[in-house]
């Protein structure tokens, strides 16, 4: 017998991925805020700003660019270096609407500040037909949902088309994410 795992997405968390001096560093990085469609309720994005948060921080970009490589390998695509990066923080009551990256090919979270209460980020299963049968148990083969439960300094890659948001928070949560784009 052969059993074949069809169509898989590659999804990489990296928890450790920055230690408390450089989450401080990032948490004192000052940029302008302005609600985002994305996030509802009482949450801002520094997304419009076009501002490189890492512009002082080459060390951690160049660690970025290092696993958005490996990524790439691993995906079968072209090597892909950030491109852009924004904040997102959003405060008890406040969720991120499930959404897309357009015109990137792997997109990244870099968790600042959470806390217990924080609502996972939640990626959808992109299978449009998965809804048509009535599961009995919930397998790798089934799955609607898949929720990965942030902490602070972890890192998570993950395809930019692969639908993702996060449920309502508890707490306030600080967030910095990342757009790549082909090195070349």
């Amino acid at each position: 017998m052969i059993e074949l795992d069809l169509f898989p997405t590659l999804v990489i968390v990296k928890t450790g991925f920055i230690d408390f001096e450089t989450r401080n560093r990032l948490l004192n990085v000052k940029t302008t805020m302005f609600k985002h469609p994305a996030v509802s309720g009482n949450g801002v994005s520094s997304y419009q700003m076009k501002y490189d948060i890492l512009t002082n921080e080459k060390e951690l970009k160049y660690k970025i660019n290092r696993e958005l490589k490996n990524c790439s390998i691993k995906m079968g695509i072209h090597e892909q270096v950030i491109y852009n990066t924004w904040v997102n923080t959003q405060h008890e009551g406040s969720s991120l609407k499930f959404h897309q990256h357009p015109r990137s090919n792997i997109s990244g979270a870099l968790y600042l500040d959470v806390n217990t209460g924080c609502s996972p980020l939640k990626f959808l299963n992109p299978n449009p037909h998965i809804f048509m049968q009535v599961n009995k148990n919930n397998t790798k083969y089934n799955n609607e949902y898949m929720n990965i439960q942030p902490e602070n300094g972890t890192l998570i890659l993950f395809p930019s088309w692969l639908p993702h948001g996060s449920e309502i928070n508890q707490t306030t949560r600080k967030v910095l994410s990342f757009n790549s784009r082909d090195n070349g």
